[in-house]
């Protein structure tokens, strides 16, 4: 199954007429099946997270449509059935179906790819990338890192908003703030937008060009 069969739960699809991406680009300038791939989830999570967000929206309140209710019936009374879907709305097995793929996932159950911890949720509503404060030295200078997620200045709904939040704590806080951009990918209107908003605080501010390594010197 595919984004048509949640079409009636009132969930729009990608591409098709009056999807959510419908002939258009990414806000990001990026098609929607890379700001979601896997690369970029490991390159750039805070796009990854950017629509992964704008799609956890877009489903919350909405259930399982007659179509998910079928299959399911199905299953329970003929067995065999087996169902692989393309969704990540967790509606198949909402309506009872128990033997799915979900090839992409669920956005219901999140994993850690730095410890492994997984957890089961309903929605996002109230989660957020915290601060992460460590503590760091620089020969006989002592100073504290706070670390955030991605920031988007202008972000006015669900997890993005909550991860806008910490990082302008973070900023608040700070005596210098570090600002890290992707050298191979280049200046993005997001870059542009961090920058004025960090030009707005007055803080002190350490331009850190990344993953520079390995490029040809020029």
């Amino acid at each position: 199954t595919g984004a048509g069969l949640s079409a009636d739960s009132g969930l729009p699809t990608y591409r098709g007429v009056g999807g959510l991406y419908e002939g258009a680009l990414t806000d990001v300038g990026l098609p929607i099946e890379q700001a979601l791939s896997g690369a970029m989830f490991a390159e750039r999570p805070d796009i990854a997270w950017r629509y992964l967000a704008q799609i956890e929206a877009s489903c919350r309140g909405a259930r399982p449509n007659a179509g998910h209710y079928a299959i399911a019936r199905l299953e329970a009374q003929r067995g065999g059935v087996t169902v692989l879907t393309q969704n990540i709305d967790g509606f198949h097995r909402g309506a009872g179906s128990r033997d799915v793929i979900e090839i992409h996932g669920t956005l219901h159950r999140l994993r850690c790819v730095s410890c492994g911890r997984a957890r089961e949720v309903a929605d996002y509503a109230g989660l957020t990338r915290d601060r992460h404060y460590g503590d760091g030295r620089l020969g006989q200078r002592e100073f504290i890192v706070v670390d955030t997620g991605g920031f988007e200045p202008d972000s006015s709904t669900g997890i993005v908003k909550e991860m806008a939040r910490q990082t302008r704590q973070a900023v608040a806080e700070a005596d210098v703030v570090v600002f890290v951009v992707d050298v191979r990918t280049g200046l993005s209107g997001q870059d542009l937008d961090i920058a004025r908003y960090l030009r707005q605080t007055n803080k002190r501010v350490l331009l850190a060009v990344n993953k520079a390594e390995g490029m040809a010197e020029s």
